[in-house]
């Protein structure tokens, strides 16, 4: 009974524990992924991409945010999931144009180094909005072809039908992350901070790491017991006797 504890227990426990940390692996990702069709986000989110997702953080979103959304289908849409960036958060002051032209928050210009502005219409399209509390502004990055938050019959969205924030990107060889901008953090507004799109890889490698040992000590207790069978006396005290 002892023999069958120390040679089989710790290759149970390695596997429990190995199993354990490749469910936590997926779990601390927490990443979820969902198809998105034509939309207004230009080389940010292109159309018919598989984007994928992480939850929001408790001071989420933030200014520059790219965000998925849910709310009533409208505008024609066949369904009421919605991909667009946060260009203001509940109390703030937004609208076009600066002096620059650009889109203005609370005062303070905004340089989009992300918008694509060809197309019919404007990008500076002028418009002004305060955005009530517990909402947000939302605009796509494809200004000229967005109908969004600027639309009456959307407008500023309630902060709860903001369900994730859009990181990345699904491709053949691999998840590209969205690219990330600084048009927010230069006018003084707190930025989210980048998502590690890997993050439950080292605990994938503990797990893996684990399961080997386990595999290895497995093999080498069934290598002894095949031994030990073959001579009728534990291979231990046959090699004393030789000695």
């Amino acid at each position: 009974m002892v023999r069958f504890v120390v040679r089989w227990v710790p290759v149970g426990v390695l596997l429990v524990v190995a199993l354990v940390l490749l469910a936590l692996s997926t779990r601390w990702a927490a990443f979820d992924e969902l198809r998105y069709g034509k939309g207004v986000m230009g080389r940010t989110v292109p159309d018919d991409s598989v984007v994928v997702t992480a939850p929001l953080d408790r001071d989420q979103p933030r200014h520059g945010d790219v965000v998925l959304f849910r709310t009533e289908p409208w505008d024609g849409k066949r369904n009421g999931v919605f991909v667009m960036r946060v260009i203001g958060l509940g109390g703030d002051e937004v609208g076009c144009c600066a002096k620059d032209g650009s889109i203005y928050v609370n005062g303070h210009p905004i340089a989009e180094d992300y918008l694509r502005s060809d197309g019919p219409g404007g990008v500076h399209t002028p418009f002004a909005a305060q955005v009530p509390d517990d909402h947000v502004y939302l605009a796509g990055d494809w200004r000229n072809h967005s109908r969004d938050s600027r639309s009456g019959d959307l407008g500023p969205v309630p902060r709860s039908a903001v369900v994730a924030r859009v990181v990345g990107v699904r491709t053949e060889d691999g998840v590209v992350p969205v690219p990330t901008t600084s048009a927010f953090a230069d006018a003084g507004f707190p930025a989210s901070p980048p998502v590690d799109l890997d993050s439950g890889a080292p605990l994938r490698w503990a797990s893996l790491s684990l399961a080997g040992a386990a595999v290895l000590w497995f093999a080498a207790g069934f290598a002894l017991a095949r031994r030990r069978d073959r001579s009728g006396e534990p291979a231990g005290e046959r090699s004393t006797r030789d000695s």
